[in-house]
């Protein structure tokens, strides 16, 4: 909608932020997926990964190794920015390659979907 908006010669109109999200849940809340929005000309990704303790092998948690495979099916989508976008795409390169850390905390795949969103609106206002 934002793009036929804008198509239509509403050039002053800005792509709207969608909002801040407190990295650390609420009191008595645990998701039970690991999810990362990332923005994109057509709109959004939302890759979201139910977490699953009998999957992870080795020295991640559940929550690190689901969002390596929520990273890894970004990574491999044709919307992925590269690793050279931002540092949040960076983060996810590196999780979808077995690298990165801090990748188990619950406050790991807003930051990441945070820096990517903000690099994309400087790119695209610029």
């Amino acid at each position: 909608m934002w793009n036929e908006v804008v198509a239509t010669g509403a050039g002053d109109l800005r792509f709207g932020d969608y909002g801040a999200v407190h990295p650390i849940a609420g009191p008595g809340f645990r998701s039970k997926h690991v999810a990362v929005k990332y923005s994109c000309p057509a709109g959004w990704v939302y890759s979201r990964d139910r977490l699953t303790e009998d999957e992870h092998s080795g020295a991640d948690s559940s929550p690190a190794h689901t969002l390596r495979r929520t990273c890894r099916r970004l990574v491999t989508s044709q919307h992925f920015a590269g690793p050279r976008f931002s540092w949040g795409d960076r983060e996810v390169a590196a999780a979808a390659d077995g690298r990165g850390n801090g990748l188990g905390r619950r406050s790991k795949p807003v930051t990441i979907a945070t820096s990517h969103h903000l690099a994309y609106l400087a790119a695209r206002y610029r």
